[in-house]
């Protein structure tokens, strides 16, 4: 995940992929709206010391949502599981591949949230700089 401070100039950072919140559901789910549905069903929380659980509680306290919190985990397949499961619903980083197979799930897009990104950080300098320069090279090419 990017890092919440600034990148020292003797680092660099490169985005791999943008994430946006989204609010998952079973796939059976009817949700015309994502706020009504989530303050009507119980929430699965991504952990708050997550920085990925940190964006998801800014949207929240920037929406002012008042939700019927009953778990709060640091493991998005497991929350991606309990809503499968018709146990709640949550709000995620809408994360890379692979999910966990076989979940019927739906993703509500929630524009008004922060993008957590994934990426690659690295000194500009030091006894292994060749490596980690071709490293960055393949990242950026299967981008």
């Amino acid at each position: 995940m990017r890092p919440h401070f600034p990148i020292p100039k003797s680092h660099e950072w490169l985005t791999l992929r943008d994430e946006p919140l989204v609010l998952i559901a079973p796939e059976d789910t009817p949700i015309e709206d994502p706020h009504a549905a989530l303050t009507q069903a119980p929430f699965i929380r991504y952990d708050r010391n997550q920085w990925g659980g940190q964006i998801v509680d800014r949207y929240l306290r920037k929406q002012g949502l008042k939700l019927r919190e009953w778990l709060e985990l640091d493991a998005l397949d497991a929350i991606a599981a309990l809503v499968d499961r018709g146990l709640g619903l949550a709000i995620v980083p809408d994360w890379a591949p692979p999910w966990p197979e076989g979940l019927r799930l739906q993703k509500v897009r929630l524009d008004a949230g922060d993008v957590r990104q994934t990426g690659v950080l690295w000194g500009r300098s030091g006894p292994r700089i060749a490596a980690v320069r071709a490293f960055v090279e393949c990242c950026q090419q299967s981008l």
